[in-house]
């Protein structure tokens, strides 16, 4: 279970671990651990870490349910999460007889990085009651350039307006970063993240994933910054993978003189994303 601070240019750090492991004491009670036990753990740990920080939690169908609801209002957190069909069915009983009262949008959306246009619509609903709990659920539909279609809907605890339709909507979606720039990119990108990669201890397997964890902060704040970009851009047969590859190989083989690198740290630098 890991918290990752999200940022629309890419950024998914991780700030947080908490490990989904079955206490070998509850064996015999068949009480396995899962996602949302976890969350629970990981959530008052976060909160004590940042007690004054303003959060809102961006997390995938598993999560809209009352325990859960309940944790991000006790810690003051705002969320938004997907909504799959027929999850909490009395809130979607309550969208279907509000359908006059639905609250239609349309916009569109150029995205920063690869300058595509997209024209989205779609609705929302407010104050849908759930259990204690006040709900709020919007479904945006996508359209791009190739006319390929999304929907995608989230239920959320902020309430929507025609003015925060779009961010609330874009926010939300925000959580593909998690599998993407994240995991995805720990799997596949070099770092050899896997669920098998050490078989005989978990103390092993947890200090190589957060090594791994600090590896990949390192890289993105090198990556994602203006000047890399530019280097990348100049060179279109390359990749980040490729050029990090490269790196690492002029650091096994090039002869490193103390001087140069000494001026090399003296001088100040500022990184720009």
């Amino acid at each position: 279970m890991e918290a990752k601070l999200l940022c629309s240019n890419g950024f998914s750090i991780s700030i947080m671990t908490e490990w989904i492991i079955n206490d070998p004491d509850n064996i015999t009670n068949n009480k396995q651990d899962c996602e949302q036990k976890a969350f629970s753990r990981l959530s008052k740990k976060l909160k004590a870490a940042l007690p004054q920080l303003s959060i809102c939690i961006l997390a995938d169908g598993l999560y809209p349910n009352d325990t859960i609801f309940n944790i991000c209002k006790n810690n003051n957190w705002d969320y938004i999460f997907t909504f799959k069909d027929g999850n909490l069915k009395t809130v979607w009983e309550e969208i279907k007889s509000q359908k006059q009262d639905k609250n239609t949008i349309n916009f569109e959306y150029i995205g920063i990085e690869d300058s595509k246009r997209c024209d989205y619509s779609g609705f929302y609903c407010n104050n849908l009651p759930y259990k204690e709990n006040i709900l709020h659920v919007l479904e945006t539909n996508v359209k791009n350039e190739k006319d390929i279609n999304c929907r995608f809907v989230h239920v959320t605890n902020i309430e929507i307006n025609s003015t925060n339709f779009k961010e609330i909507s874009l926010t939300g979606r925000l959580r593909w970063k998690i599998e993407n720039e994240g995991f995805n990119e720990q799997k596949n990108g070099g770092y050899n993240l896997s669920h098998k990669y050490v078989r005989k201890s978990h103390d092993t397997f947890c200090n190589y994933y957060q090594c791994l964890q600090i590896a990949h902060i390192i890289n993105q704040l090198n990556t994602l910054s203006v000047e890399f970009k530019k280097r990348l851009n100049a060179n279109a047969n390359e990749s980040v993978k490729s050029l990090l590859e490269f790196a690492i190989s002029a650091l096994f083989h090039a002869d490193f003189d103390t001087i140069i690198i000494q001026s090399i740290l003296d001088k100040n630098c500022q990184f720009r994303y």
